[in-house]
């Protein structure tokens, strides 16, 4: 019997990248690590190449004791009646997130396209959630403590105005307390020490977007960017295709950075039609670096979509 789960923190520092399911896995495969060993960590991603003992989601924010989800990709055109509605359109266009009644409105089959989402949403106003940070930088010679004005550079990173959150699904509930410490101690830095760190605030089972989970129908909004699977009817999905250069900040043995290489996902809030409904939808990659492996994490972590 599978449990859904989720974890919200409290963003204390600006973002190098905004965290998603892949960015997540790792940090919880680092820190079990230090919690635990390396073997116990090897044992457990030994799980992952057959079927995996839990999915976790892109985060979502809460902001004014609202909780925002990606945007779903519904498909349809909108029709508008006037220019004023034309406005709400071009607004709507640029919308990144819903909020939480929203997306049950979706998960029940009451809105079915985009059109039922732009009437749904078009007078709704989202202050803003994640917003850009640029830092300028110059370079420093360690040795005689001097700076070069050639070496100015600027880095951008991403401030999130909202509490942060993600869902786990375990499927294996003996992992349910052994992640738990994992999770306190959790952030996204890699080896920028100033960027991703969160405060822990709870970690609790959700009851009722569970429903979404154990009542399964053929049609399934993604939480998290995935990897395709066989199972997928792309033909009659709406998705976007997102691309990343995988790369292991390997923090924790301090050596060099390793580039696991470009990796192709359907992004989160795509609508996939399925051919053949399973627990667990995706998979992870596996790449050979000095005789070990290393993941790339890529299942999907989704919602039912009734009368799918």
């Amino acid at each position: 019997m599978s449990k859904l789960y989720s974890v919200l923190y409290k963003p204390r520092s600006v973002f190098k990248e905004i965290p998603n399911s892949w960015t997540i896995f790792g940090a919880i495969c680092w820190y079990y690590r230090v919690l635990y060993s390396k073997e116990e960590l090897e044992s457990l991603l030994g799980n992952f190449e057959n079927e995996p003992k839990f999915l976790i989601s892109s985060p979502t924010f809460i902001k004014n004791d609202i909780e925002f989800f990606k945007k779903p990709n519904l498909g349809g055109s909108v029709v508008f009646k006037d220019d004023n509605e034309y406005r709400k359109y071009k607004k709507f266009k640029k919308i990144q997130f819903i909020d939480r009644q929203t997306l049950i409105e979706v998960l029940e089959g009451k809105i079915k396209d985009n059109n039922d989402l732009f009437e749904k949403t078009k007078d709704k106003i989202v202050d803003e959630i994640i917003s850009n940070a640029v830092f300028p930088h110059v370079s420093i010679n360690r040795i005689t403590f001097t700076t070069d004005e050639s070496k100015f550079f600027i880095e951008k990173s991403y401030s999130i105005n909202s509490f942060l959150k993600f869902y786990i699904l375990f499927f294996d509930e003996n992992l349910i307390e052994k992640l738990k410490p994992v999770l306190k101690i959790l952030y996204f830095s890699g080896k920028g020490i100033s960027r991703g760190i969160v405060e822990f605030i709870e970690f609790k089972e959700e009851i009722e977007l569970s429903k979404y989970i154990k009542e399964k129908s053929n049609k399934i909004y993604l939480l998290s960017p995935s990897f395709y699977d066989e199972k997928f009817d792309l033909e009659n999905s709406y998705y976007d295709i997102i691309t990343t250069l995988g790369i292991v900040d390997n923090y924790f043995d301090f050596k060099k950075l390793i580039i696991k290489g470009k990796f192709i996902y359907l992004s989160n809030g795509s609508i996939i039609q399925l051919k053949n409904i399973s627990d667990y939808y995706g998979s992870s990659s596996f790449i050979k670096y000095n005789f070990n492996k290393i993941y790339q994490y890529g299942y999907s972590f989704g919602f039912y979509i009734k009368g799918g």
